[in-house]
């Protein structure tokens, strides 16, 4: 079972699943740190990735610098354009939830706001989404829609899979 590490309980959030990578922000910027730059480079080809399925084509490829066992990339240009607006921004008004930012983050809703758990439940059962088995391979930009059966109402949180290191979600009130 893997942890999730969440860095801060705000709007929307990358929310890093491995403390091998840390989320940076700074001056409008959005930057993951880690030791390698491979680990970087398959974060920001994922981004790119979810970017390009939303039909948000981004044709950068961020470069990776080290400096002193320290190494950064730039993801903002190469991030979604909803992760590019709210990453890392506190909510001014209570009401939006992880569900309505998953559906927003996948161009399903057109605009943010509060989703039920019924509403979440119909857009999954829709032709727009595929239900996937557990052990199938997720690509940027799937859904993860995490349920207890036994309980009412049934849905617990969603948040955009990104990588098996790195999703977004959002976070807290």
């Amino acid at each position: 079972m893997k942890w999730i590490f969440f860095l801060s309980f705000i709007w929307g959030t990358l929310v890093a699943q491995s403390e091998e990578i840390e989320i940076l922000r700074g001056q409008g910027r959005t930057y993951l740190k880690a030791k390698e730059c491979n680990v970087l480079e398959k974060q920001a080809k994922a981004l790119k990735m979810w970017s390009n399925r939303l039909g948000e084509s981004t044709y950068l490829n961020p470069q990776c610098t080290c400096l002193s066992g320290e190494c950064r990339i730039d993801i903002t240009r190469v991030s979604p354009m909803l992760l590019q607006k709210y990453e890392g921004h506190v909510p001014a008004n209570f009401g939006l939830n992880c569900f309505s930012s998953t559906l927003v983050g996948n161009k399903i809703l057109p605009a943010l706001g509060y989703a039920s758990n019924n509403e979440m439940e119909f857009w999954l059962r829709s032709k727009l989404c595929l239900k996937l088995p557990p052990k199938a391979v997720k690509t940027p930009g799937d859904i993860i829609h995490i349920l207890n059966p036994n309980a009412y109402p049934r849905a617990r949180h969603s948040f955009t899979y990104i990588t098996d290191e790195l999703a977004f979600s959002k976070n807290g009130t």
